[in-house]
Order: C-alpha cells, then structure tokens, then sequence
C-alpha cells in the first residue's frame, strides 16, 4: 500500500462540504453571539440562556426522537415519517409550553411573547434535527451545509430587526432564535425530493410508532440525560445560586467556545454516521485519519484562547466581560476532547445500540454533577474546571466504547 492511498480520506469531499458550511455558520456566529450578548447585556443574555437550556432539555420530549428512525425503518414507513412527526412535535411543543409555563418560577406570562416564543423554539429545535437527519440519511451534506449558514446569518439580523423596535428580552431572542431555524428549512425543502405520503391513516401512524419503539424506548431519556449534561452548569447555577451575571460570562464563552465544535462535530458525525451506516470499518478508518487533521486545529485554536483571550474579549466586549476569559481556558479540555472524539459517539444509532448509548448517557449526567457539586463547592471557577475534566473523560470513554462496538460489528 502507498504512502498516498494509505492516508487518501474517503468521502473527502463531503467532509469538505460539511466542513465549508460549518466554518462559514460558525465565523458569522463568533461575531453574531457577541453582538447579541453586548446589546442585550449580562442580566437578559444570562436569563435567556437560563430559559434555553431548560427548552433545549425538554424539547427532546416533544419529538420523542422520531427523526432518528430515519436510520432504522424502511422506506416504506418513511414515507409517513413526516406527517406523523410534525403531528407528535407540534402536540408536544404546546403541552411542553404549558408545562414550562405552569412549573417554572423563573418564567412568567409578561405578554403573548412568552409562550408563542417558547412554543416556536421547541417548534424549532426539533423541525431542525429532522430536516438534518432526513438529510444525512439521503447524503444531502450540501443542503445542510447551506442551512447552517443560513440560520447562522438569519439570527443577529431578526434579533437587530427586533431591537431596532426597542424590544430587548430573552423572549426576543428567543423568537429570533425559533425564526433563524424555521426560516431557512421553509425555503430549502423545495430544493429537496418529497419523501412524504399524503394519504395517512391511523394505521400508518401505529406503524411509525412501532418501527420506532426502540428509538423512543431507549433515544429519548439517552438524549435528555445529554441535553441536561450539556447545559448542567446553567441549569445548576441558576437553579440554585440565581448568578444570571455568571451564567452570562460562562454562556458566552461556551457559545462562542464549545457551540461552534459541538455543531463541527456534529457536522462531520453526518458524515461519520452515513459512512458506518454503509461500511462500519472503513468509516472508522476514515475517521481515525480525520481526527488527527482536527486535532491539529484544536491545539492551535487553544494556544490562541489561553494567551490571547483576554485581550480579545476586552477588545470585542470591553472591560465588563473580560473575567469570562478564565472560563474559556477551563473550557479547553472539553473544547478539544468534544473537536477530536466526539463525532464518532454519535454513531450508537447507526449500530443499533441505543441501550449502551442510554447505559452510557446516565453514567455521563451522574457523573459530571457530582464533579461540579464538588467543584462549585469550592467556588464558581472552580466548578467549570471540574466539569470539563470530568466530561472529557466521560467523552472518551463513549469513544473507545464506540470503536469496541464498530470493531465487533465488522467481525460479525
């Protein structure tokens, strides 16, 4: 074997597409975040985080993961995914609405706003993950590509469009936020192959939801137990401590940090997963080759925030948001396990192993709380610390556990 075809990444120009795309979304975003958080300041960025991270856990109840079954129904039912989806998501997303509504104490009724801005990003968030897997699933990385662009360029413009008519909330940027992701999906599906059934009847939908069983079975509390480990830091200081000044440092360094290589390496898992669907092992192999490209990048991006953040945040914020700069380099253990090994733990659905994904996700939620109850104890600071060392581990175990697995399906 040559030097050449040993190192040849297959695919590679789908990886280049979703890559292009995601770089492009992710520029707009660096700037775009900032941009929102300065104008809105600390005290309704810090709150409308508070409010999206309790969305973001909750809106996985609201679709109950069907997008995901595109993986593992036939063609046939496919064909009534759609209807049946948009029916359980738009159900789920009013009765999540109320119920946020009705439990929350930190959310009220101030106006109309509130819940339609509420019900929309629920709405949203999961009409996005369908449009997205629908797409991975039919090797539509160019389309996903342009609709991550698009959503990236839409937000910091209907958020401006809404300021401009002095409306500064979170619920403002909530409802920029749900329009960001409905936007772009109404206007690219016309350029997409219609996969959907018009004549569905009730025994259509008892068939979706049986394919899906195992899905909704295992993907839903697996998912939850992600989004709340994801979002655990926020939840916690504002659930206990009420520090929406905090949660406003930490969230902008995290949006502008860990949501840009969350969304890459969600990204290229779209590719990742199409590759182990068709071939399990040489998608692994690819990936490998891949992974040391990425984490190259990921060095030289952490050389960058640990000695130059604070000039940048200073230069780009001002004064009032430099201390954010120490959360971004406790941030880097996360930022570069999330860059490097990530993608490939988003492939427990590809191999059809959901209850070791469930097994996994509850080990991961239990055991990045008790590392930040430990480190909170001690002081804010202290606490991200330890929640990016105990979830880079966490990462990495699922990592290894996913290699075992694709190792043991090709021997199969």
């Amino acid at each position: 074997m040559s030097i050449k075809s040993k190192f040849k990444i297959n695919n590679f120009k789908d990886y280049l597409t979703t890559s292009i795309g995601v770089a492009c979304a992710q520029l707009i975003a660096i700037f775009s975040i900032p941009f929102i958080a300065k104008i809105s300041g600390p005290e309704v960025f810090g709150e409308y985080n508070y409010i999206l991270s309790l969305i973001t856990m909750f809106a996985v109840i609201s679709s109950l993961k069907l997008e995901l079954t595109v993986f593992t129904i036939n063609e046939r039912i496919r064909r009534y995914l759609p209807f049946v989806y948009h029916l359980v998501t738009i159900s789920g997303s009013l009765l999540l609405t109320v119920a946020l509504l009705f439990f929350s104490e930190r959310i009220n009724l101030e106006s109309a706003v509130v819940p339609l801005s509420i019900a929309l990003v629920i709405y949203s968030l999961s009409l996005n993950e369908f449009f997205i897997q629908n797409n991975i699933r039919d090797g539509q990385f160019k389309i996903n590509a342009m609709f991550r662009l698009l959503r990236a360029s839409l937000l910091p413009i209907i958020f401006y469009s809404v300021y401009l008519m002095d409306i500064v909330t979170p619920y403002s940027i909530l409802l920029s936020l749900a329009l960001s992701n409905i936007l772009p999906i109404t206007l690219l599906r016309y350029y997409l192959p219609s996969k959907y059934h018009p004549l569905v009847n009730l025994n259509n939908i008892k068939e979706v939801f049986f394919a899906a069983k195992h899905t909704i079975l295992f993907m839903v509390p697996a998912h939850f137990l992600n989004r709340y480990s994801a979002n655990v830091f926020i939840l916690t200081s504002g659930f206990f401590a009420n520090e929406v000044v905090g949660i406003a440092m930490y969230a902008l360094v995290a949006k502008i940090l860990l949501a840009p290589v969350s969304i890459f390496t969600s990204a290229m898992s779209d590719v990742v997963k199409r590759e182990i669907y068709v071939s399990p092992i040489n998608g692994l192999k690819n990936y490998l080759k891949i992974a040391i490209i990425t984490g190259c990048f990921g060095v030289i991006a952490m050389f960058i925030v640990f000695f130059f953040s604070d000039d940048i945040l200073l230069l780009v914020m001002g004064e009032e948001w430099v201390v954010a700069s120490s959360y971004a380099i406790a941030l880097l253990p996360i930022f570069f396990v999330t860059l490097v090994f990530s993608p490939l733990t988003h492939t427990y659905i590809i191999l059809k192993k959901q209850k070791i994904d469930l097994i996994w996700q509850i080990f991961h939620a239990v055991f990045v709380s008790m590392a930040l109850y430990i480190g909170l104890s001690m002081s804010t600071l202290a606490g991200v610390w330890f929640y990016s060392i105990a979830a880079s581990i966490s990462i990495f175990i699922s990592f290894c556990v996913c290699i075992y697995l694709i190792v043991r399906v090709n021997e199969q």
